[in-house]
């Protein structure tokens, strides 16, 4: 018997479980989120279902994980009975990126993109290609620099500064200094 032959003989049980910790899985079934915790059933290795088993993710970070994602799984002190997934990744809908770019995106196309030139934030649905709305709820939002907006821009009564451009421009001074009528007033 060879060196190589007895290490690798008398390490077998230790790589075992090692292998046996740390595993690649998919996601086949998950629950929602609404307990702050995600739980799923995962197949890892050749076809071992894992059950209730939990999800970790990153601080200030939340996710529901479809079904069909992959994870990496891990055994909590080597133990196949105490799973946990640490890590997820689902392909669909993700973003090209240049190198040193980040993006939280969902499958039907949102994306937020961290660039080196700026923030860039596409609400589309990459099926439909349909536009999607952004809702910012806020008691003040402040923008310093210039604003400028494709489109025209609509108040919550329904008045648009489209409208109020037309009216402005239809107006005329022959009033000779006389108050605006009632009419007139924007």
């Amino acid at each position: 018997m060879n060196i190589t032959d007895a290490i690798y003989r008398a390490t077998q049980g230790l790589r075992l479980s090692i292998t046996a910790m740390i595993s690649k899985s998919i996601v086949r079934s998950a629950s929602d989120d609404k307990d702050n915790s995600q739980i799923f059933k995962v197949e890892a290795f050749s076809d071992e279902a894992i059950e209730d088993v939990e999800s970790y993710g990153h601080y200030g970070f939340s996710s529901s994980v479809p079904v069909g994602s992959e994870a990496i799984l891990i055994c909590v002190g080597g133990d196949r009975s105490h799973p946990v997934v640490i890590s997820t990744k689902n392909s669909k809908g993700k973003p090209k990126l240049e190198l040193g770019e980040v993006a939280i995106y969902h499958p039907s196309g949102a994306v937020v993109k961290l660039k080196s030139g700026g923030i860039e934030i596409v609400s589309s649905n990459s099926e439909t290609k349909e536009n999607l709305p952004i809702t910012i709820t806020a008691s003040e939002v402040t923008i310093s620099g210039t604003l400028k907006v494709k489109g025209d821009v609509t108040f919550e009564d329904g008045v648009s500064l489209a409208g109020l451009r037309e009216k402005y421009n239809a107006h005329s001074h022959d009033d000779k200094g006389l108050p605006p009528k009632e009419s007139d007033k924007v």
